[in-house]
């Protein structure tokens, strides 16, 4: 699922499945190379030209300091591919892009245009590395993601277990943190730093940290916002970790990723469901001259992204509205900071802040002081056009908001945190002295300003020493956290296995069932792992009772035909011609029953095996699925805390093979116990005995009438053309083999088409997710999709 470049390089954009021309004529930054120009020139010249709509805001300061804006647009995906899909967004340069929206082409221009050919590294040099650098010098910046569900959000923030060519913006970042800590030491000898980190989420308009353990029974509490001068807004009680290396850094970022909410939706097999801030807070100190010294974050946030709610789950429409609720709240901040900088007026406007966590995070980022960069990322489809324009509507709207940042020297935050205590003080000791209001009015009074004082102090008082400390405090509180989650789930395992061996024992419908309880135990309904299984096989098991007792019939008169045989065995043969009629007329009349319970039972058997078999690929299809997930599960950090999930995932995927295992058993010891019973309802040794006593019989024995040759020939006729249905399983004893297209086994490059081929490995239907199919280029006969097996 790669492509390679015309330059040779791998395609950035692999996890969209992406095999159109990428790259093939671009140049960096989404800049087009002068022969795909005049192709796209003459291309454009037979095309009918709409009136292009400049969409730029009047009074839109360009020279003062603004939010920067750079939107990157993805490829086509694989279902936008296979369902035929075209382009509305067009780069035309570094700062230019078009949009065709309703029959309108509407013209944006903003800091940076990246297109499908821009990978992660020149994403970071082009957005990461200078912030990255201001944060060095002292400046608060942030970077925040914006866009639709899919577009690529996450993959250009984080992307963080991807190789190190696709990781996104934030684990290049803590990199390069390092590496420059380490030029400006060298530089200057006299210089220290100390960065610290945290990392939280927001899911549900519930703030959690990312670098705790999250227990169950902390669950849905979160944490709070406060603000406070001379601190600004802060969260309380998050985790700021001390790091002193890239590799703890990165560590530290695929933990939270791990507790990141994430969950399948129509536009993404792994949207992320919550906001998330990763902040990386930079402390530097020259102990030759203290006026170099600053203290500095770098606030990364990923937003989650909306999406139609169309067949959502309950669950999905509850997190849809709280995603909706909060990019609303931020649309209502950012559209009030631009009609207050477009407008001119002095006055100042007011900004609603407070109308989420999300914008209350982000209050010091967008309108404080802090320098900001917003990545608006977007899809090209024509059918995401609606989505698309509104995400440039919401950059335009961003871009003309101005940024008042300076420089945070250490000297002049303390200054400031002295002066806010002294005033706290004269507050505090002027109302004590009114005595306004109740005395336990005036005692919280006194309790909230004494707090607040002591807030103050002991940040001021905080050395480095104690922030390591803390942050080694916290390190010790993860990792006694880490060693509860793992005797915990070395318990669970160890229950897991107790219930296996007691399930080795018994049959396969109590195996299924306990599948069936795991699988459905969470979630909404129609979300089971194995959905009808447990009745399907019911039905197979009552078949496979029915297929017992019509072999026991056909045995019955197996036996009963044999009986007559040795009846004539014991009266000496055909010596009496009437008795010997008579038991020969009793064994024709039950064989022929026989051959119809015969008919029967093969119709019978046919049946019990399609019900078994029909489950086979949907339990290796199961198999493969949970097998892939455990794969992608396994090199993650802190995996150990995802607990009774993760716990839950590796019980099922033993049952499967339990069960799996167990089908296969079933269907091979009823197929061997059938082949053996058939082989015994064979009437050799009697049609050879009979064989035996008709060639005894003399050449003439009177009458004719009475003679039983005729019935013997008859008999001996029906005899011989009796064959148990049953005797060619023998050769096929074991459940048949799935042929690998839903279990992946067949490779991509085996699947081929007739048209539209970048699509035929979307031929395969996989249940993990909501895309996929092919659709051939025209109606015709000719068109074909084929499977080299």
């Amino acid at each position: 699922s790669s492509h390679t470049c015309r330059t040779g390089s791998p395609c950035a954009w692999a996890p969209w499945g992406h095999a159109g021309r990428c790259g093939a004529g671009h140049g960096p930054l989404g800049v087009m190379a002068a022969d795909s120009r005049e192709e796209q020139a003459t291309e454009q010249a037979h095309q009918p030209q709409a009136a292009i709509v400049d969409d730029e805001l009047p009074g839109a300061a360009e020279a003062a300091p603004h939010v920067i804006v750079a939107v990157r647009c993805r490829p086509l995906s694989a279902k936008e591919l296979s369902e035929g899909g075209q382009k509305a967004v067009q780069p035309k340069s570094n700062s230019q892009l078009v949009l065709r929206h309703k029959g309108e082409d509407h013209r944006y221009n903003f800091d940076h245009v990246l297109g499908e050919d821009a990978d992660q590294a020149q994403i970071f040099e082009v957005l990461g590395k200078p912030q990255l650098e201001k944060a060095f010098e002292g400046y608060n910046s942030t970077i925040f993601a914006y866009g639709q569900t899919g577009s690529g959000k996450t993959y250009s923030m984080l992307n963080a277990r991807a190789t190190e060519a696709e990781q996104g913006l934030i684990p290049r970042l803590s990199r390069r943190l390092f590496q420059r800590i380490d030029e400006l030491k060298r530089e200057r000898q006299t210089s220290r730093f100390l960065v610290q980190c945290s990392f939280l989420e927001i899911y549900n308009e519930v703030i959690h940290d990312l670098l705790a353990p999250r227990s169950q029974e902390s669950k849905g509490k979160g944490l709070e916002v406060r603000e406070q001068k001379g601190l600004g807004v802060y969260v309380k009680d998050l985790t700021e970790a001390v790091v002193e290396d890239p590799d703890r850094l990165d560590q530290l970022i695929r933990e939270g990723f791990k507790q990141r909410t994430t969950s399948a939706t129509a536009m993404n097999d792994e949207s992320s469901r919550s906001h998330c801030v990763f902040t990386i807070r930079i402390h530097h100190q020259d102990t030759a001259d203290s006026s170099r010294n600053t203290i500095s974050k770098l606030n990364l946030v990923d937003l989650a992204g909306s999406e139609r709610s169309d067949g959502e789950e309950r669950r999905q429409l509850k997190e849809g509205a709280n995603i909706n609720k909060s990019l609303s709240a931020l649309s209502n901040v950012i559209n009030a900071l631009s009609s207050a900088a477009t407008s001119g007026s002095k006055r100042k406007a007011f900004v609603p802040y407070r109308d989420s966590k999300l914008t209350r995070v982000l209050q010091e980022s967008l309108g404080g002081n802090a320098l900001c960069t917003m990545i608006a990322t977007v899809s090209p489809a024509e059918a995401n056009s609606e989505e698309t324009w509104s995400t440039l509507q919401y950059a335009k709207r961003a871009k003309t908001i101005r940024v008042a940042a300076t420089r945070n020297e250490e000297a002049s935050q303390r200054k400031q945190m002295e002066k806010e205590v002294e005033a706290l003080r004269k507050i505090s000791s002027q109302e004590a002295a009114e005595g306004e209001g109740t005395l336990k009015e005036q005692e919280e009074l006194v309790a909230r300003h004494k707090a607040e004082i002591e807030a103050l102090e002991a940040f001021m008082r905080q050395s480095w020493e104690d922030k390591q400390k803390l942050s080694r405090e916290h390190e010790a509180q993860r990792e006694r956290a880490r060693q509860e989650a793992q005797k915990a789930a070395e318990q669970l395992r160890a229950e897991q296995r107790r219930r296996l061996e007691v399930l080795e024992q018994g049959d396969l419908s109590v195996s299924l069932q306990s599948l069936v309880a795991l699988s459905g135990s969470s979630g909404p309904p129609g979300s089971e792992l194995c959905p009808g299984w447990a009745d399907r096989l019911a039905a197979a098991l009552r078949l496979g009772q029915q297929l017992q007792s019509q072999l026991r019939s056909v045995r019955l008169y197996r036996d009963s035909a044999g009986a007559d045989f040795e009846a004539l065995k014991v009266h000496e043969g055909f010596k009496d011609p009437t008795a010997a009629l008579l038991l020969l007329s009793q064994a024709q009349a039950k064989l022929q029953i026989m051959a119809k319970e015969l008919d029967t039972l093969a119709e019978l058997d046919a049946k019990h095996r399609v019900q078994l078999c029909s489950l086979t690929p949907e339990i290796a299809l199961a198999l493969s699925e949970a097998r892939a997930a455990q794969a992608g599960n396994s090199g993650q950090a802190s995996a150990l805390e995802a607990g009774s999930a993760a716990a839950k995932a590796e019980e099922e995927l033993e049952l499967l093979v339990l069960v799996q295992r167990k089908l296969g058993k079933s269907y091979s010891d009823e197929a061997q116990a059938l082949c053996r019973e058939a082989r015994q309802l064979g009437l050799a040794a009697e049609l050879a005995q009979l064989a035996k006593g008709l060639e005894e019989l003399p050449s003439a024995q009177g009458d004719d009438s009475t003679s039983p040759d005729g019935s013997a020939q008859l008999l001996a006729e029906l005899v011989a053309g009796i064959k148990a249905p049953t005797e060619d399983v023998s050769a096929s004893c074991s459940l048949p083999s799935v042929l690998g297209l839903a279990t992946l086994e067949v490779p991509d490059e085996q699947l081929t088409a007739s048209s539209n081929q970048h699509a035929a490995s979307s031929a395969r239907l996989l249940r993990a997710t909501a895309a996929g199919g092919w659709s051939p280029a025209t109606a015709s006969s000719e068109e074909f999709l084929e499977v080299d097996l």
